[in-house]
C-alpha cells in the first residue's frame, strides 16, 4: 500500500497560518496548494466578523462575513432581546428583527445587507411580547366616588390621656374611601386598551359617595350622585368624633363618667352615642353665617337655630350658633343617626322641680326647645297640667300641694 499521506502534504501549503486566524471560527491551517497565488486561506469559506453587536448591551459577536463590507456588526439572535416594556411582564418582545426599536441601526443593516423583506410588527416601535396584559391604571370612576370603603382597626381598645383623666375606650373602626385597578385586559401588541379604565365590567357599578360626616368622618355609604336621584341626605356608620373638641363655659368638664379639660379630643365618644346621652333638649354647635349676633340671621324658633348664647366659652373665639338636634343634622345634610323609637331631642328640657318627681320620672315641659313663652294650657294643647308663670313652660303633671 502506497502511503498518501506524504504525497498530499506535498501538494499544500504547509506550516502557513491562515489569513483570518484571528477570528473564531478559523481553521488557522493554510489548505491552498502549495505555492499558491494570495493569501492564505483554510478550508473554511466563510470567516466571522467576531467584532461586537452593534444593539446597545447586546453582548454578541457578529457574524457577517468579515470580508463583506458592512459596518453594522449583527450577532446570531434574529429576534429583538429586549423585555417587554409592560409593567411586570418578564417576556421578551415578540419583534422578529434584533435592531427592533432602533430605527437607524434597522434600516442601515438592511440596506448593507441588501434585505428588501419588510418585517410589519404590530406593536411598532414599542417593545411587546405577543401576551394579553393586565391594565394598571386606576378606575376613574373614583374621580366622582370611592370604589370601596374599606374599614381598618375595628373595635380597637386604645387609651385616652388627658390633662384631667386618663381612660380605656374603644376606637369602633377607621375608615377609607379607595380605589381598585382596571379590570380591562390590554391586547398583545398593545400598550393600552379602548374606552375608560373602570373597576368592573359593568361600567355603572356602583360607587360610594365621597361626603364624609363632619365630626366622625364616616364616608357616605350611598351612590355618589344620589342627591341627583332625589336622595338628599348622606348616610353613614357613624363611628368615633375624631375632629370635634370638647367646649363648655368652664375651664373643666365631666361627660359619660370621664373628665376632660376644654380643647381636648372627643374621640372616645361617637356621634349616635353622644347624642343619646346628651338626651333631650341638647344642642350642637356650627359655624354662624353671619360671624356676629346683631347680623346672625336666624330665629330659634323658625330656624330651629339661633346664635350661641354664651360668648363666654372657655378658649373658644369662633363665632357659633347654636342648632336643634333634627336642624343639626339637616344642616350638615345627612340622615339622624339616633333611630330608636321615641327618640325626640328636640323637646323643652326643662323639667317639673315638684318634689312628687324622682330623678327617674321626671316630667319636661311639652314645648318644642326655645318656644315662645305660653301663659295658658290652651296654647300648649294640653287640657290637664300646670303653666310655669316666670318662663312659660307647660307641664302635663299636676300636684295637690306646692
Amino acid at each position: 500500500m502506497k502511503d498518501n499521506t506524504f504525497a498530499i502534504m506535498c501538494r499544500i501549503c504547509v506550516g502557513e497560518m491562515c489569513h483570518f486566524n484571528d477570528k473564531n471560527n478559523c481553521s488557522e491551517r493554510c489548505e491552498k496548494k502549495k505555492l499558491h497565488e494570495g493569501s492564505h486561506r483554510c478550508a473554511l469559506k466563510k470567516h466571522l466578523c467576531g467584532k461586537e453587536c452593534s444593539l446597545p448591551g447586546c453582548g454578541g459577536k457578529c457574524e457577517i462575513d468579515c470580508e463583506a463590507k458592512h459596518t453594522v456588526h449583527k450577532c446570531w439572535r434574529s429576534k429583538c432581546p429586549s423585555q417587554c416594556c409592560m409593567e411586570d411582564c418578564p417576556n421578551e418582545c415578540a419583534a422578529g428583527d434584533h435592531f427592533h426599536g432602533k430605527m437607524q441601526l434597522m434600516i442601515k443593516y438592511r440596506k448593507e445587507q441588501g434585505i428588501q423583506e419588510q418585517l410589519n410588527f404590530p406593536g411598532g416601535c414599542d417593545h411587546l411580547c405577543d401576551c394579553e396584559h393586565s391594565c394598571k391604571k386606576r378606575c376613574e370612576r373614583f374621580e366622582n366616588g370611592y370604589c370601596a370603603i374599606r374599614t381598618d382597626r375595628e373595635n380597637v381598645t386604645q387609651v385616652f390621656e388627658g390633662k384631667r383623666d386618663t381612660f380605656e375606650y374603644v376606637l369602633k373602626f377607621e375608615q377609607k374611601g379607595t380605589d381598585k385597578p382596571c379590570v380591562k385586559p390590554i391586547p398583545p401588541f398593545r400598550k393600552n386598551h379602548e374606552g375608560g379604565h373602570f373597576c368592573s365590567t359593568d361600567e355603572n357599578a356602583f360607587h360610594y359617595c365621597k361626603k364624609k360626616c363632619r365630626d366622625c368622618s364616616g364616608i357616605c355609604v350611598k351612590h355618589f350622585d344620589h342627591a341627583s336621584r332625589g336622595d338628599v341626605r348622606h348616610k353613614t356608620i357613624h363611628g368615633n368624633m375624631v375632629n370635634p373638641v370638647w367646649t363648655s363655659t368652664e375651664e373643666d368638664l365631666e361627660f359619660s363618667g370621664h373628665k376632660y379639660k376644654v380643647g381636648e379630643s372627643a374621640i372616645a365618644e361617637m356621634c349616635d352615642a353622644y347624642c343619646y346621652r346628651q338626651g333631650r333638649g341638647h344642642i350642637h354647635l356650627y359655624p354662624c353665617d353671619a360671624g356676629d349676633t346683631q347680623n346672625c340671621p336666624h330665629d330659634a324658633v323658625t330656624d330651629r337655630r339661633r346664635h350661641r348664647t354664651d360668648e363666654k366659652m372657655w378658649k373658644d373665639d369662633n363665632c357659633r350658633d347654636e342648632l336643634t338636634h333634627d336642624k343639626y343634622w339637616e344642616t350638615i345634610n345627612f340622615e339622624d343617626p339616633c333611630v330608636q323609637d321615641g327618640c325626640n331631642f328636640d323637646i323643652c328640657n326643662w323639667f317639673c322641680k315638684h318634689s312628687d318627681h324622682h330623678e327617674e320620672s321626671k316630667s319636661y315641659c311639652v314645648l318644642r326647645l326655645w318656644h315662645h313663652p305660653v301663659k295658658t294650657l290652651s296654647e300648649a294643647g294640653l287640657r290637664n297640667g300646670w303653666v310655669s308663670e316666670e318662663r312659660g313652660h307647660a307641664f302635663s303633671c299636676t300636684h295637690e300641694k306646692w
